[in-house]
């Protein structure tokens, strides 16, 4: 994820390893102020491209946490997927 806000470069700084889910070292050392504002970002759009049993290919955009998808799929591609999707649950 890129962070940005006040007193990081313009064009923000990637989390380079996340200790925790309160605690992450970001890839170049910088000082940020306290209760400064910080935004996080992913560089690519979140998506989701599979294959479905009716031979079409459908990619899904911004799909949001715990989002089931309304088509029977018979492949996920790996190369498509981008932007934070995570965590994929396959049901039968």
């Amino acid at each position: 994820m890129r962070v940005t806000g006040a007193g990081l470069p313009d064009a923000g700084l990637l989390v380079a390893t996340v200790v925790d889910a309160s605690n992450y070292t970001l890839s170049q050392a910088d000082t940020i102020a306290e209760d400064a504002t910080l935004t996080y970002s992913y560089d690519a759009e979140a998506s989701i491209k599979v294959h479905t049993i009716n031979n079409e290919v459908i990619t899904f955009k911004k799909p949001a946490q715990g989002f089931v998808l309304p088509v029977s799929v018979v492949q996920v591609y790996a190369t498509d997927t981008t932007g934070g999707v995570t965590d994929i649950v396959a049901l039968s």
